[in-house]
């Protein structure tokens, strides 16, 4: 149920973890809150991926633009695979979450289910961090660190992301502070060249 007090949350990205994020919060019972900002490449088709737009459509849910998002107050923001820049200043909120898939500082951008593979990582990992206006640079809230066998696929890594991601957002988050990158043991260099 909403509240007169109770924040909006808006999704905003693709594919399985945002759809899984999405199923988890109406069963949590907060589909009466909920908004989806999906990827401008999202035609609402499901292929390899669900369609988050799909998803949004056939369970009710307000599908917005990022513009639309940026003009709310009282909003959570959660970057799940966003395929647009989120610039903080832009937006009334400044809840701004993204879920990175790697263990940061370690390949921000793009290509994280490629370049630990490419670089001969051992560890990988998932990171939740707040939206500043460097690219994946936020302050740490969560992260989680897991082998990364020498026989894996991107695509075994992308779908292993996809798991933990929806584990860190599924959290009890309450007992974490947020830490700057580079500071505290989560925020580790797992890589083993540099990037």
């Amino acid at each position: 149920m909403t509240g007169p007090t109770s924040p909006r949350i808006c999704l905003a990205g693709k594919n399985q973890i945002a759809v899984d994020a999405l199923l988890h919060m109406i069963e949590r019972g907060w589909q009466d809150r909920l908004l989806v900002c999906p990827n401008r490449t999202d035609d609402g088709i499901s292929r390899w991926q669900p369609s988050l737009i799909r998803f949004a459509r056939e369970l009710g849910i307000e599908v917005v633009t990022l513009n639309t998002a940026q003009e709310m107050d009282n909003l959570i923001f959660l970057s799940l695979e966003f395929d647009q820049i989120v610039r903080p200043a832009a937006f009334k909120s400044d809840q701004l979450y993204n879920i990175h898939f790697s263990a940061l500082p370690a390949y921000k951008g793009m290509y994280t289910s490629a370049l630990p593979i490419l670089y001969g990582a051992h560890l990988s990992g998932v990171t939740l961090h707040e939206i500043d206006p460097g690219i994946n640079t936020g302050p740490i809230i969560d992260q989680t660190v897991f082998d990364l066998p020498e026989t894996w696929t991107a695509r075994n890594l992308y779908f292993t992301y996809m798991e933990h991601g929806l584990e860190r957002l599924t959290a009890d988050g309450s007992s974490h502070t947020a830490f700057p990158q580079g500071k505290g043991q989560r925020a580790k260099n797992y890589l083993s060249r540099p990037y």
